[in-house]
């Protein structure tokens, strides 16, 4: 199944404008650095998504002036994407040309677009609908070590799992999520998850009072059968003129009204009486209509 939720985070984060001039050269770095389809001699790329495809190209050819082939192939009913360059094109050679130093104190736009690269290259996000989960697919352990110490610059706890040469780098934290995709300048999804979060939150508020009302309701139902069963086992044999008054008013009551609650029963016996006393009451009947079966026997 699509997650559209993780798309449109995507073309919310290409549309994003850049803040200064060092920002699109963060980005790429992000991006180039943790896009495990960056290949073999690190010459060219791929990825099925073609916004990112064109938005990554664009940024490449205005910082590198290379000779570049772009082509696409299908494979598995799946439209890939690929840029070659045929020049000289690898992680040291990147960092000198764009005049990076990634342990330097970055300024916050420039962080925020470095992450924009990351998450391009190896972000996951699910449907909030779903669940809440941030996750960094990492391929390499330096690379890893460089995502944790940049992490640290924005406060957002991260776990980390190790499944044979991959790392994963995630969160369930819907806050986290929240406050990351607000770090990176996508308020409108940060909202969304809000938003979400809160339907989700009365929906369970409302399941909750329903199930509640519904488990009194059968709870009242079966005290109700068992306090008629009486009522009308003392009648055919005794008739109820053989209770007292009080206690006659309130079998009577009861036959008349066998789904509502002690406490409404008390409350519509003029005069009223506590839940207490109708439970008390209604004790007696149950005794009286023992006592009559055991007699019986």
């Amino acid at each position: 199944m699509k997650n559209l939720f993780k798309d449109k985070i995507k073309n919310n984060l290409i549309n994003q404008p850049f803040k200064c001039n060092l920002c699109s050269r963060y980005l790429l770095l992000g991006y180039l650095f943790f896009n495990k389809n960056f290949l073999k001699n690190n010459k060219f790329f791929l990825t099925n998504n073609e916004n990112i495809f064109y938005f990554i190209t664009s940024i490449i050819k205005k910082h590198f002036s290379y000779t570049y082939l772009i082509s696409k192939f299908n494979f598995k009913n799946e439209i890939f994407y690929t840029l070659l360059i045929k020049e000289e094109f690898n992680k040291e050679y990147i960092l000198n040309k764009l005049g990076i130093d990634i342990c330097y104190n970055h300024k916050m736009c420039c962080l925020s677009s470095f992450y924009r690269g990351i998450f391009l290259a190896c972000g996951r996000i699910s449907n909030p609908e779903l669940e809440y989960y941030l996750e960094f697919n990492i391929s390499n352990f330096d690379k890893y070590e460089l995502l944790v110490e940049t992490y640290k610059n924005i406060g957002i706890s991260m776990k980390i799992k190790k499944k044979k040469e991959i790392i994963l780098f995630y969160t369930k934290s819907s806050e986290d999520i929240e406050d990351f995709l607000t770090f990176l300048g996508d308020t409108e999804s940060s909202l969304e998850i809000m938003n979400i979060k809160i339907l989700k939150n009365i929906r369970n508020k409302v399941n909750r009072v329903v199930n509640c009302e519904t488990a009194n309701i059968d709870k009242v139902l079966k005290a109700s059968e068992k306090q008629i069963e009486d009522i009308l086992f003392i009648d055919s044999k005794k008739g109820l003129d053989f209770l007292t008054l009080e206690l006659r008013e309130l079998a009577i009551f009861r036959l008349n009204n066998q789904d509502i609650s002690l406490k409404d029963i008390g409350d519509m016996i003029n005069p009223s009486i506590t839940r207490s006393a109708v439970y008390y009451r209604i004790k007696k009947i149950s005794k009286i209509a023992d006592s009559l079966r055991k007699t019986d026997d």
